[in-house]
């Protein structure tokens, strides 16, 4: 009886651990925020990797691309890149991205991506711009790196971990 009770606690307790805090407002004459029922957490590396999550952190889907991201936020990706990211953006569209804050890359990629969800929202790929925001990538590193990350997620490369840590 007690592990049934402390595993209906500890099955609680994630439920409302992953709860985010982030929130944003459906349109500009919605003053209602609501919270992100799916996130998009990018990491940047050699392969870049972008994780959706839902409101439950588990993960929906996955894209691992090779970004070339100079220091200059107005160099475009290269072509490819850019209709792979689309197309992921497309099948599963985000309610907020989340970037891993690591470098001048990081700042240049977020612009990159902010042009990108304007466009897609110009073309109506998106029904909404959305968000992109840097966060602070040092908890993230510290559970990619954890016996529980490589326990739940034992497939996933380095890069992918920090991804779903952020989100």
């Amino acid at each position: 009886a007690r592990k049934s009770v402390a595993a209906a606690v500890q099955l609680q307790m994630e439920n409302l651990l992953r709860v985010a805090p982030y929130s944003y407002t459906r349109n500009v004459d919605d003053k209602k925020r609501v919270a992100p029922k799916r996130i998009l957490a990018v990491s940047y590396g050699e392969p870049t990797e972008m994780v959706l999550l839902d409101n439950r952190g588990e993960v929906v889907s996955f894209l691992s691309i090779y970004l070339i991201v100079s220091n200059n936020h107005n160099s475009p990706w290269r072509e490819s890149d850019k209709h792979k990211v689309i197309a992921y953006l497309q099948k599963d569209p985000p309610d907020v991205i989340v970037l891993g804050a690591s470098g001048l890359k990081c700042r240049t990629l977020k612009e990159q991506l902010l042009k990108l969800v304007e466009e897609c929202y110009t073309k109506q790929i998106l029904e909404r711009e959305v968000d992109v925001l840097l966060a602070d990538a040092s908890v993230a590193y510290k559970f990619a790196h954890s016996p529980r990350a490589l326990r739940e997620f034992p497939r996933y490369s380095h890069t992918r971990l920090l991804a779903v840590s952020l989100a």
